[in-house]
């Protein structure tokens, strides 16, 4: 699924439509969609193809953790945290929301943080808790304050990417090959994720929060 994920960010990248980029290969635009689904795999030709075309690695195509897809949503998310001209207090807010067959971050605005909590973690962003998954620690609707320049630690809360198409907040916990990814909450608990480390990417930890009754100054 990665694969496709990756060819997906690729052809956005370079602006081509999937006819366009089919036509380019000698595939058709079927081929093409079906990669980026998931329904199929390319042929070793076409990656390589792809490689020399675009001048890129195989990780670029192949890699969950250094592939083009997660490459895309955390330059999206660094470069939000760091565009701060008008205002460097004010942090971009993400959700999490379906799109792509999966659940990724999606901006909905900006909201600020106190001057000494951005100049501890100057390189962040916001993620809207909407569920209960979290709510031993978090209200519903609060903002987590997510910094990506963080080593996570056992027992932090973090945004992971799964699969390069999930997007969770939960409590972090690694073991020699896998990681653990639970949920914290004071309803029927989400199950606890367990996947093999080279299937996460975590995006941040989170390192303040605010309650969605303070942005409305209740």
């Amino acid at each position: 699924m990665h694969a496709g994920d990756n060819i997906r960010a690729l052809r956005k990248r370079e602006g081509y439509s999937q006819m366009e980029l089919a036509a380019r290969l000698g595939v058709s635009k079927e081929t093409v969609c079906r990669w980026e689904t998931g329904k199929s795999l390319p042929r070793q030709r076409h990656i390589a193809e792809l490689i020399d075309q675009f001048s890129l690695s195989q990780d670029d195509l192949l890699s969950i953790d250094n592939g083009l897809a997660a490459q895309e949503l955390l330059h999206g998310i660094r470069k939000g945290a760091l565009d701060h001209e008008q205002n460097p207090e004010a942090r971009p807010i993400y959700r999490i929301g379906a799109s792509g067959g999966g659940y990724n971050l999606v901006s909905v605005g900006k909201a600020l943080v106190p001057s000494d909590v951005h100049q501890r973690h100057p390189d962040t962003a916001f993620i809207r808790l909407d569920g209960n998954e979290m709510s031993r620690l978090y209200p519903q609707g609060a903002l987590l304050l997510v910094d990506s320049m963080i080593k996570p630690w056992n027992g932090c809360t973090v945004a992971a990417l799964i699969d390069n198409k999930n997007v969770v907040i939960r409590r972090f916990s690694s073991g020699n090959n896998t990681v653990l990814l639970s949920s914290h909450s004071y309803s029927s608990p989400d199950p606890d994720i367990m996947v093999d480390k080279r299937r996460v990417r975590i995006i941040g930890v989170v390192v303040w929060f605010q309650a969605a009754r303070d942005l409305d100054g209740h």
